[in-house]
């Protein structure tokens, strides 16, 4: 009887594929972007950096991990609008350039890791 717990916890971790854990571990990082083809896509849209440099980063909001892409060219003049999206590219909150929401961010965006682009 005591193995039963066990048992039963073992069941419960084996039936869980990837997509049931929220953790950082099912986040991406540089190492790891090709397994996240809606980042990929994301990526590609940004284009050859002819541009404004751009970089996809990862983050919290809010305590949550988010991805999102945003300009770090100091020749531009830049306020950050569009979508910051969860682990799995569910948009999360789709920023605007309202005062509301760009106060949000100053207080609740946190860059922790730069995943590409022209840096």
């Amino acid at each position: 009887m005591k193995f039963l717990p066990i048992g039963l916890l073992a069941l419960i971790i084996a039936g869980c594929d990837n997509d049931c854990h929220d953790g950082l571990a099912n986040c991406p990082t540089p190492d790891n972007l090709h397994h996240f083809p809606w980042l990929m896509e994301l990526i590609e849209q940004e284009g050859d950096c002819s541009g404004c440099a751009t970089v996809t980063v990862r983050g919290t909001f809010y305590g949550e991990t988010v991805v999102y892409t945003t300009i770090n060219d100091p020749l531009c003049d830049f306020i950050f609008v569009g979508p910051l999206y969860d682990c799995r590219g569910n948009v999360v909150k789709t920023i605007t350039s309202s005062e509301a929401d760009q106060q949000i961010l100053r207080d609740h965006l946190f860059a922790e890791e730069t995943l590409a682009g022209c840096i």
